[in-house]
């Protein structure tokens, strides 16, 4: 393996990318920690699809006062969806920039972090330059603590993911699909030689847990299983994920995954194209990797 000099490791220019849709009470707790941040981005971009809260006028204020703060509005999504509508917004908000950052983050609007966040991220790419996508371990409220949400590798929480930008650039534009983008984008970033990371003892923390917004839980499992039968999930692995979900949260909702996932099945649903990414899907998730996928999910490894 070649010698990498400090230039080719140096990282020196951030974008970061918020998609944003009625985030009035969250964009500017999400500004103070990007202001404050000991490591500043070049430049943060709020992709607006469709507000009426008051965010883009927030995020103008926040232009005004910070000129490294952009908005940028596309049209209302006809269904705004959890995951496909901020894939999308994220996709328009990276591919409209003239130059990309050495590091690109997408941010959700819903999230908070410590000042060092963005310094140790680019420490981490610095120190590794086959790393091509990286986040911290996503913390949630419960009652009155924050607890990590753990995820099976190599799965990393979309709500602040930080990519390379020629890694990225081999990615784009990633797959709005409501179910399962995070996971696309990170087998397809691995099946092409980059390693993805989470570093767990850097955290963020997320304030409006996941499927808050969704009208209904048991569509928004189904349309999960439709999305794990597009990335060929083993369907034995599917059930027992399906029965994990299921027990864990006590709530039957859970069994929307194996609905969506059957349904998909039967009416000949399409599945991803590439071949590497089927065979990585169908290796992670052979009965030999089930023990260590199980202590992943429970957080004891």
């Amino acid at each position: 393996m070649r010698s990498v000099d400090n230039a080719e490791r140096s990282i020196q220019t951030h974008l970061v990318v918020t998609p944003a849709r009625n985030e009035a009470e969250n964009i500017r707790r999400l500004a103070d920690c990007l202001v404050a941040q000991t490591w500043l981005p070049n430049r943060w971009v709020v992709v607006d699809n469709g507000s009426t809260d008051g965010t883009q006028e927030i995020v103008r204020e926040l232009g005004h006062s910070h000129n490294w703060i952009h908005l940028i509005s596309i049209p209302s999504d006809s269904d705004p969806t959890r995951g496909r509508s901020s894939v999308r917004a994220f996709n328009s908000g990276v591919m409209g920039e003239r130059s990309l950052g050495d590091l690109i983050t997408g941010l959700d609007a819903d999230i908070s972090f410590e000042p060092n966040y963005f310094d140790s991220i680019r420490r981490k790419f610095e120190c590794n330059t086959r790393l091509g996508i990286a986040a911290g371990l996503c913390y949630e409220r419960h009652g009155d603590r924050w607890r990590p949400v753990h995820v099976t590798h190599p799965n990393l929480r979309g709500a602040a993911l930080t990519y390379r930008q020629q890694c990225l650039a081999e990615l784009l534009p990633l797959e709005a699909r409501h179910g399962g983008w995070e996971a696309i984008s990170i087998v397809r970033a691995r099946t092409r030689g980059w390693d993805t990371a989470l570093i767990k003892d850097l955290g963020f923390r997320h304030h409006r847990p996941t499927g808050t917004r969704d009208l209904s839980r048991f569509t928004s499992y189904a349309e999960e299983g439709d999305g794990a039968y597009y990335m060929w999930y083993r369907p034995s692995y599917l059930l027992l994920r399906t029965l994990y979900r299921t027990l864990r949260s006590r709530n039957l909702a859970a069994t929307g995954l194996a609905w969506g996932y059957t349904r998909a099945a039967l009416r000949g649903a399409p599945r991803h194209t590439e071949p590497a990414l089927r065979d990585f899907m169908r290796s992670n998730q052979s009965p030999k990797n089930w023990l260590v996928r199980a202590r992943e999910s429970a957080g004891r490894r």
